[in-house]
């Protein structure tokens, strides 16, 4: 079931937990036990299933050897022929362990120092910048970039962090600063754009991230500890062999747990997390072995812990259920916002959501964009801003921008909008923010720049009969007449094709009602557009 679920999310992370954690299970049962060469039936037939389910695999795909060899990653093969090896690597472990001390010694320094030489001879560099390359394809063409921008938050908060769960609320500005750096430049122009990241994909970066080096110096003594007393508890005397072999297997679980979080964020998923702490619990337990501190209550004293317990277990149910059913309403609002059109019920269930909920930054986006249907700029500008402290996204900024130049706070709309430009926004969003710059520009009397930002929007959105009309205005301006009206008549034309377009659509009988409005507000806008264009070009000499 691991393995076929693996295929199926085609996780590399998973691969790696899989193949680290396997191969601490079959160090720990030799050097530990030493029961792997007595159960040489389990192993082969371990190595059977894992031969017999490679070649089902190769055998059964649709596609030539060279592209079947691609239904794994590295990982998935590595880990799948560690499997089918068990029996070669419980034998060769046997034979190491049966050497002298001095020729282990000689042994392992052997590897050590092959592993070395093939470092710094030429197959080994061009093998290690291959599989950077790859690293770079794949799993790292995001996480290396979301590890860089941490580093950018570590930079400016070294000691205590920027705060736990702030990556993804910092993460844009960021990104922003990581991007005018000579690395950042290179990232831009190699790996493209990269979305908002809500965690960084490794839990070790991110946390370092959020608590500096304090939560740094924690995350290691917790590791260090966390070893050392495994290492005690499984070689105790006086735990039995069958003890051992169960707390050799629930440590196999942690390795993997702390492997995955290497390239993964297992701690933010709480079915993850539940069964870290379900490993950890079981493997401290006293079934397993007598704990390392044992505290005794006397009747007063198990009361007095009684009850925090129950204070604290009602006030984690009340956030959990509240928290619950602010997601359900959540849920429910935007089915009723962008699949049947009724903006009224799910305004009331945004509303909803957001007095239960203890961090509602989605719903306050939604209240947002809803205000601006209504025509409340304010009251959206405060609502994107309450939305920002918990749930900020490029959009976030980009309304942020729009809504502050329309209430004519000029300076709070380039402040936003060059934010969001130096992030390198994404492909569809950018045209709208370079728009919003240039009415910036316009604002503030720098024509020339608002033109050239004009003309860079039109290279991505041809079409746009705003951005035409825009630019008739600046040319009469600058008294230019016959720039001028070639752009608005092309203004108009443009209008004039999606008015056509919007009467047909509202003619549609299986338009839905919230949609009809929708369109019915566009066609007030185009034509109040079309009003102006015409205007100006009767204007004209």
């Amino acid at each position: 079931m691991i393995y076929v679920t693996l295929v199926a999310a085609r996780s590399d992370s998973a691969w790696l937990a899989a193949l680290l954690s396997l191969i601490m299970l079959i160090v720990g049962l030799w050097i530990i036990l030493r029961v792997l060469w007595r159960g040489w039936r389990w192993l082969l037939g371990l190595s059977g299933f894992s031969l017999a389910l490679t070649a089902g695999l190769l055998a059964s795909s649709p596609w030539p050897l060279q592209r079947s060899l691609r239904i794994f990653s590295i990982l998935g093969w590595a880990t799948l022929g560690t499997a089918a090896a068990l029996p070669g690597i419980a034998w060769l472990i046997e034979c190491f362990w049966k050497l002298s001390r001095q020729a282990k010694g000689w042994v392992v320094g052997a590897i050590v120092l092959g592993l070395l030489l093939i470092g710094t001879m030429p197959f080994g560099q061009s093998m290690a910048d291959n599989l950077w390359q790859l690293f770079l394809k794949n799993a790292g063409r995001v996480r290396a970039w979301d590890w860089w921008v941490a580093y950018e938050m570590w930079q400016d908060h070294p000691l205590i962090g920027t705060g736990l769960g702030d990556y993804k609320r910092e993460f844009v500005p960021y990104k922003a600063e990581f991007l005018q750096t000579e690395r950042g430049q290179w990232y831009r122009e190699n790996v493209g754009y990269i979305r908002r990241a809500a965690q960084a994909h490794n839990e070790y970066v991110q946390l370092t991230a959020e608590l500096g080096l304090f939560g740094l110096l924690a995350i290691v003594i917790f590791l260090g500890m966390l070893i050392k007393s495994a290492w005690q508890r499984i070689r105790a005397p006086s735990a039995s062999r069958e003890t051992k072999i169960v707390l050799i297997g629930l440590f196999g679980g942690i390795v993997a747990f702390l492997s995955d979080s290497l390239f993964s964020f297992p701690l933010h998923l709480p079915a993850n997390a539940l069964a870290f702490t379900f490993l950890l619990g079981a493997f401290y337990s006293k079934a397993l072995g007598e704990p390392r501190v044992l505290i005794s209550l006397r009747r007063t004293g198990t009361r007095i812990a009684a009850i925090i317990t129950l204070l604290i277990a009602v006030a984690v149910s009340t956030f959990a259920y509240r928290d619950w059913m602010a997601d359900r309403y959540l849920d429910s609002a935007r089915v009723y916002l962008h699949s049947l059109g009724d903006v009224r019920t799910a305004k009331y269930l945004f509303e909803r959501s957001v007095k239960l909920d203890f961090a509602p930054g989605e719903a306050y986006y939604q209240l947002a964009m809803i205000a601006l249907q209504d025509g409340d700029l304010k009251k959206a500008k405060e609502l994107l801003k309450k939305s920002s402290s918990v749930f900020v996204t490029e959009q976030t900024y980009y309304f942020l921008a729009q809504v502050s130049l329309q209430l004519d706070e000029i300076e709070d709309a380039r402040k936003y909008v060059d934010l969001l430009l130096a992030a390198d926004p994404s492909p569809d969003l950018k045209p709208d923010a370079l728009y919003v710059k240039a009415l910036v520009s316009y604002k503030q009397g720098q024509l020339d720049e608002a033109i050239a930002l004009l003309k860079a929007v039109l290279e991505a959105k041809p079409k746009e009969a705003k951005v035409y009309l825009n630019l008739g205005e600046i040319y009469v301006e600058q008294r230019e007449f016959q720039a001028a009206k070639d752009h608005l008549l092309r203004a108009q034309l443009l209008l004039e094709e999606q008015l056509n377009d919007l009467q047909e659509q509202l003619t549609s009988p299986e338009l839905p009602p919230g949609a009809r409005e929708l369109l019915r507000s566009q066609q007030k806008e185009l034509e109040r557009l079309k009003s102006r264009t015409e205007e100006l070009l009767s204007s004209l000499p």
